[in-house]
């Protein structure tokens, strides 16, 4: 019977050793969250401490408070060049009359574009195509997509079909 003593005595010392582990463990877990409000509650004491006393802190202070306004005055200038770099995206395109002849302005923003242009530079609005019926007379029409080309055009410049 010593023996079966022996054992369970080591399993309830086991079970006591895993009961006291995890007892451990949830205290650990308390006192971590614990700090962690603290952390908290001192970041918004600082904080606050820094809004009611920008100009009058106690001397302990004034190198923190350099680094404080050293920090915002570059966040302020990011933000600004954020802003800018922000404004070119968005900013309206020149309205210009057209130097060239050929040239069109897009129907969103009224820039100018050329010709060619599918899409506006400035916007990104579809550019609509101008319907020309081709003349047969006018000279040589490429196949594929109707672009006026040279007589001895082998490849359309618009579209890359060759011809025939």
């Amino acid at each position: 019977m010593g023996f079966f003593d022996s054992i369970g005595k080591k399993v309830a010392d086991a079970g006591q050793r895993t009961k006291e582990m995890t007892d451990v463990a949830r205290l650990d877990m308390q006192v971590k969250r614990e700090e962690g409000r603290l952390n908290q509650l001192y970041t918004r004491i600082g904080k606050q401490y820094v809004e009611l006393h920008p100009e009058d802190h106690e001397e302990a202070f004034a190198d923190m408070f350099r680094e404080y306004r050293e920090i915002t005055q570059a966040i302020q200038d990011y933000n600004q060049q954020i802003e800018q770099i922000k404004g070119g995206w968005n900013a309206p395109a020149p309205v210009e009359e057209p130097v060239d002849p050929n040239a069109r302005k897009c129907p969103n923003c009224g820039a100018v574009v050329s010709e060619t242009s599918s899409f506006c530079r400035f916007c990104g609005s579809p550019i609509p195509q101008k319907e020309e019926a081709p003349a047969e007379d006018e000279g040589k029409f490429c196949i594929n997509c109707g672009e006026k080309l040279a007589s001895d055009a082998v490849f359309c410049v618009k579209c890359g079909a060759k011809q025939a």
